[in-house]
């Protein structure tokens, strides 16, 4: 369930009706901070440090617990550290450009 403080219309019963404008802004704001996110990983990651997103999650247990307020919600969350040398992975080999493109 969505809630918003700065607004009253539309609610029902406790539950906001979601309009087709608020609709637009939660559905870009996922967009969004979904890339917000990546950038953030690609950043610690320049740093030489090790992250671990994790999509997937209860998200409404994740936001009662670290975001009680109700005006922040998680999208995702990202372990981010120094791992274990003998633990992580190496990258698994890529393919080549010419491997897989072709310019026309």
């Amino acid at each position: 369930m969505l809630t918003y403080s700065h607004s009253l219309r539309g609610v029902k019963k406790g539950r906001l009706v979601l309009t087709s404008a608020l609709r637009t802004r939660v559905s870009r704001s996922g967009r969004n901070s979904s890339l917000q996110g990546a950038y953030f990983i690609i950043a610690a990651r320049s740093l030489g440090l090790d992250c671990g997103p994790m999509s997937g999650l209860d998200n409404e247990a994740v936001d009662k617990e670290f975001f009680p307020g109700g005006q922040v919600k998680s999208n995702f969350l990202c372990a981010i550290g120094y791992g274990d040398p003998t633990g992580v992975f190496e990258r698994l080999p890529r393919p080549t450009f010419s491997e897989v493109c072709s310019i026309v």
